[in-house]
Parts: C-alpha cells; structure tokens; sequence
C-alpha cells in the first residue's frame, strides 16, 4: 500500500529463502527466469544471432509489443477505479469504423 509499503513478497516472482538443502532456491520462481531470458536475449541480439523481432515473436519475454497493451489495460483499469469505476476507452492510432492499429496511444475517460 501507500502508505504500509509491501506487506508480502510474491514467493512465485523470487524464492527469497533457501531450499531445503540451504541453498539458493530462487531460480524456479518466475522472475529469476524472466532475468536469465532477457540476458540470454540480449546475448543473442548482441551477437547478431537473433533480431529484436526474433526475440518477440519467441512471446517468452515481455518486450514493447506486448507490454504497451497489457500496460493500456492496467491504467484503464486505474484511471476506471480512480473515478468511480467510470467507463475508461483505450484509444488507439489510424482508427478507421472496424479497423485499428495495434499499439493503444491513450486512454479517454467516459464521464
């Protein structure tokens, strides 16, 4: 919260106490695995064997392509809760009647 800070680790993100055997268990959670991804993509383009576009259509990686939608929805959702729960349309670029882009250019709030 705002004002009590976290008040839970998310333990499917990053295992931050050690397994078992007393070790480092962390590598399973989903954030661990998000970090070796975006290295080993990195690698990958910096070598030249593969392309940012390579990268994102693997759709193993969070990459601008797919993190501008999900985030258009998330701040429709609180810009929606911050009003009342008003009505919130995410605009998008070179909308004709049936036909839009892809990419959400802004949000417009329905009061």
């Amino acid at each position: 919260t705002d004002d009590g800070g976290v008040s839970q680790l998310n333990p499917l993100y990053m295992k931050y106490t050690p397994g078992p055997s007393g070790h480092f268990a962390g590598q399973h959670g989903y954030g661990y695995r998000s970090i070796e991804e975006f290295v080993s993509a990195a690698e990958e383009v910096n070598s030249g064997a593969a392309t940012v576009e390579d990268i994102s259509a693997r759709d193993v990686l969070a990459t601008i392509d797919t993190t501008a939608r999900v985030t258009a929805m998330l701040e429709a959702g609180r810009v929606s809760l911050d009003n009342g729960g008003a009505a919130v349309k995410i605009l998008y670029a070179g909308c004709g009647e049936n036909d839009c882009g892809a990419e959400p250019t802004g949000l417009q709030l329905e009061k």
